[in-house]
């Protein structure tokens, strides 16, 4: 097959030599097939990551709210063991009243 010249003499390829070597050369359909799967993977990655993206904002969306429920669970157990000694100094005063309530009903 004859490359067509043009006025100014340079080579150029028509679209039938393009579609001929296309359909012709068993190299380049393999080629073509591969860059076709190449594009096909980077699309599906890039639709990956970006869900991935997604998922690991929700993941430190999560991470600060139980940082703040995990302060906040600090306070209220402060709060409680305060609560608790005043449990545990009514415990042992009502322990002491009833003492001598006993010694004194054991002696009259």
């Amino acid at each position: 097959m004859k490359i067509p010249w043009i006025k100014s003499g340079k080579h150029l390829l028509t679209p039938f030599l393009c579609l001929y070597i296309r359909l012709t050369t068993p190299s380049l359909r393999s080629a073509e097939k591969s860059l076709i799967e190449i594009s096909s993977l980077q699309t599906q990655l890039a639709t990956n990551l970006a869900t991935q993206n997604a998922h690991i904002d929700n993941l430190v969306a999560d991470s600060m709210s139980i940082v703040e429920n995990v302060h906040r669970g600090n306070k209220e157990l402060k709060k409680a063991g305060e609560k608790i000694s005043i449990a545990r100094s009514a415990f042992w005063g009502a322990v002491a009243f009833s003492g001598v309530v006993f010694i004194w009903d054991w002696f009259i």
